[in-house]
């Protein structure tokens, strides 16, 4: 260390020489002195950052060495090794390895790709480390003397930036946020040495809030100078682009990484899990030590007892005031001393995205916001108790937790979340040791979305299930392709975190995601986000395409929902219409979205009065006989907006059936009535030309390889929007290339990764009843039996794994009967023709 100083006085003194050397006027001294001075202040910051997690995470998103601002016009990503990636493929092509589509070197979600590495890098702009992890506990990366922020990124805007954060300062001037999160075990404080937690300290839980495609941790540092730096430092030839940055590494120990691309960069040692601390006061929402305000204003349920401690559990819909309040009181017979707090979320009732729990002690008021609709979920908290940090209860007055009805949800949401009660945990630390950590293995979850949902947070919101596609689509889901297009912002995929992951809607996927969703953009802020700029806000919309399989097959409904970011104060209507205009992204052609013109190239205009939308085309209609148009698309697009109830649409020469009064229109080229009658040859017959077992060929698909045969198979997931408001059907199928010697088996392992990125973005979920995969799949004789494994937990609204399964598995004509067995291999009707379903899930 002494030799290391002294090198750099030397260096310091000979660059000070070197000034007044060179210096035109001594005038200039002063200036080129502050430039040399704050260079040497960087270069000489010793490493400091130890693994924000346990266990091994999967590479997601990097820093980009050339513009971490979520500026994207320099179309080129430089990584911290030097690799660069670029947005249009270079003329002529350097050495290294070219892209999978000949000339395509943009895969969407501003993912690039790299010659130079042979993988896609993933993403424009990014300003921090992107980790592909589920719900797991996050720890400080370095001593804090200070909790900068804690909280919502906007709490106006959940969606926005990095949703539930924390930002903490560190005593060497240097600052760490933490984005994406799902819940909070540390409070703000306003003055640096306000706090005092050491690295290793266990600040929260990771999730997928906020502008994420899936779930991940978003990871950035800042020096003393509030920029952005790479904590990886610069490995690459020459000089960093980047000039804020130092050369060195500033880790301590690298954090534990697994790669499902090519490895980017470095790994470390992984660090075991938080202590889990045995023992201790529950005080349950049954017992004495629990009071409402007012008297009976909670509603009860009564559940199984592995869904709320002993049994029971309270709730209330979510409000903006606090109408009804309850309070865990810690025990008479606790004694002072420093507690672990322990909060159990039932499952059930417990819907809210932002309760906020009060922990009142010695004297003080600190607050922990929690989102309930993820938790417990089949990733850490599987029990429901979240831990929410450490606390000095002093015994002098009254010292207690409360939660009330008012949350910070969104404000339109309200009508439809429930806060829950169920247990609070108290542990007294100083006698208590700790026990082996939980013997759960954490795999890495790749929700490689760029979200980049790479969701694929690629849901990253890109999906990289590593089907054939060597694409990594937008929910880490390496699935077939990015679930977000270079034009388009984020649409899904990490999770569109696209996991992005979480009763229905508590089954957290993310890193399950359907496909290792490559999340590369899950980060997305005005400024955290990859949004085009950090002024004005951004409001994300829906883009309806067709689905040509089921258009091929006459199997309706054919419309489906991509989402696409745009300014807020632009007309929202009118961006639907444009951006389907522009067609599909690339993911959303990899699943079989098209649009439909019949030659009409895009709009003149539309007006807007009275309820009803007027839409003038341009082009040439070219109508080809079929009754779905690219009429009924508009409508679709335009109806999703409350304030649009007719939709009439004009043709190139401003003629439309029937202008005036109330109801749709259509131009006389699209109508049905008026097509010239047409002979009907085999092209024509009901049958689909294009059946999903054709063979994907290398040049036309963004997969590897064309050697195995590929088929295009569906996997069924829940709708968890339809499913919380009880409104059936809640089964919604997303697409999946599968081998084609292995169908059902593909359906089931997809099903247990999870929805992709985009998918979590339309509200898609799974429900896995304790579950975490199957053992084995065997049919014979029209009959599939299913071996799972985990641990039974029957969901309190009846709907269980069940019912996915079935539809998932009977889709294939060959079974026509399923039979699931539980983790012990027992079924209720092991034998003859028929159905059978576990004995811990019969209703």
């Amino acid at each position: 260390m002494k030799r290391r100083r002294a090198h750099l006085l030397a260096l310091l003194a000979a660059g000070l020489a070197l000034v007044f050397f060179l210096a035109p006027n001594p005038l200039q001294v002063p200036a080129a002195l502050a430039r040399l001075l704050a260079r040497a202040a960087v270069q000489s910051v010793e490493p400091f950052l130890y693994p924000p997690y346990p266990g091994s995470a999967s590479q997601e998103s990097i820093f980009d060495h050339t513009s971490p601002n979520y500026d994207k016009t320099d179309k080129r990503i430089v990584a911290f090794s030097g690799h660069e990636a670029r947005k249009d493929c270079p003329v002529p092509a350097p050495a290294g390895t070219p892209p999978p589509q000949d000339g395509v070197c943009h895969l969407g979600y501003e993912i690039y790709w790299s010659y130079s590495l042979g993988d896609w890098i993933a993403y424009n702009g990014h300003d921090g480390t992107d980790y592909g992890l589920s719900y797991r506990p996050l720890y400080a990366a370095a001593d804090a003397d200070r909790v900068t922020a804690a909280g919502w990124n906007n709490p106006e805007d959940h969606t926005f930036g990095l949703g539930l954060y924390v930002r903490l300062h560190h005593p060497n001037g240097y600052s760490t946020v933490y984005g994406h999160m799902s819940a909070l075990a540390v409070q703000a404080c306003p003055t640096n040495g306000c706090a005092n937690i050491p690295h290793g300290e266990v600040i929260g839980i990771s999730g997928n809030t906020g502008n994420s495609t899936g779930p991940h941790l978003h990871f950035s540092v800042l020096n003393p100078q509030n920029q952005r730096v790479d904590p990886y430092g610069w490995k690459g030839n020459g000089a960093d682009p980047w000039t804020s940055n130092q050369p060195q590494s500033l880790w301590v120990n690298y954090p534990s990484l697994v790669y499902y691309s090519k490895k980017l960069l470095p790994s470390g040692e992984a660090l075991p899990y938080p202590p889990v601390y045995a023992g201790g006061f529950i005080v349950d929402d049954s017992e004495s030590g629990f009071t409402q305000s007012p008297a009976g204003c909670w509603k009860t349920a009564t559940v199984s007892s592995t869904a709320a401690e002993n049994g029971n559990l309270h709730y209330r819909k979510a409000s903006s005031a606090a109408t009804c309040t309850g309070t865990w009181t810690l025990p008479e017979a606790a004694k002072a001393g420093t507690y672990a707090v322990y909060i159990r979320i039932p499952n059930g009732h417990a819907t809210s995205e932002a309760a906020i729990y009060t922990i009142y002690h010695a004297g003080q008021s600190h607050q922990v916001i929690i989102n309930q609709n993820v938790f417990p979920n089949g990733f850490y908290v599987k029990d429901g108790w979240v831990y929410a940090g450490k606390y000095v209860f002093n015994r002098q007055g009254s010292e207690y937790i409360r939660l009330s009805n008012k949350t910070q949800d969104q404000p339109a949401d309200y009508d439809t979340l429930e806060v829950g009660a169920d247990a609070v945990k108290f542990v007294y630390l100083d006698e208590v040791p700790p026990t082996v950590t939980p013997t759960v293995t954490f795999t890495a979850t790749v929700t490689r979305t760029p979200t980049a949902t790479r969701t694929p947070t690629a849901t990253r919101t890109a999906t990289v299930t590593r089907t054939p596609t060597a694409t990594y689509t937008a929910t880490h889901t390496r699935t077939p392709t990015f679930t977000s297009t270079a034009s388009k912002t984020p649409t899904a995929s990490r999770t569109p975190t696209a996991s992005r992951t979480p009763t229905a809607t508590r089954t957290p996927t993310a890193t399950r995601t359907p496909t290792l969703t490559f999340t590369p953009s899950r980060t997305p802020t005005a400024t955290h986000t990859r949004l085009p700029t950090a002024t004005p806000p951004y409001t994300k919309i829906g883009v309806v395409f067709a689905n040509r399989y089921r258009l091929a097959s006459g199997t309706p409904p054919y419309e489906v929902t991509g989402t696409r970011w745009v300014t807020s104060s632009s007309n929202l209507a009118e961006q639907s219409l444009r951006e389907y205009f522009k067609g599909p992204g690339a993911t959303e052609r990899s699943w079989g979205w098209i649009g439909i013109y019949n030659g009409f190239t895009g709009f003149s205009r539309l007006e807007v009065q009275d309820g009803t939308a007027r839409v003038f085309l341009k082009g040439n209609c070219q109508y080809n006989g079929e009754t779905y148009t690219v009429a009924d698309l508009i409508q679709a697009n335009l109806r999703q907006y409350p304030f649009i109830q007719y939709v009439k649409v004009y043709d190139q020469d401003e003629q439309t059936q029937n202008p005036d009064g109330q109801g749709d229109s259509i131009p006389s080229c699209l109508d049905p009535a008026n097509a010239p009658t047409k002979t009907p040859t085999p092209t024509l017959t009901p049958t689909p030309t294009s059946t999903p077992t054709r063979t994907p060929t290398p040049t036309r698909t963004i997969r590897p390889t064309a050697t195995p045969q590929w088929t295009l198979i569906n996997v069924y997931f829940v709708d968890g929007k339809r499913y919380k408001a009880g409104l059936t059907p809640y089964e919604v199928a997303g697409v999946r290339w599968a081998p084609s010697n292995n169908q059902p088996g593909t359906a089931l392992t997809e099903y247990f990764k999870g929805p992709g990125a985009t998918e979590r973005s339309w509200g898609w979920i799974g429900i896995y009843s304790g579950f975490t995969g199957y053992t084995k799949l065997e049919i014979a004789d029209g009959v599939a039996r299913v071996y799972l494994k985990g641990t039974c937990f029957p969901e309190a609204s009846g709907y269980t794994i069940v019912q996915p399964l079935m539809f998932n598995l009977k889709q294939f004509g060959h079974i026509q009967f399923v039979k699931i067995y539980d983790q012990d291999g027992n079924t209720q009707s092991p034998d003859g023709a028929g159905d059978s379903i576990l004995p811990c899930l019969q209703p």
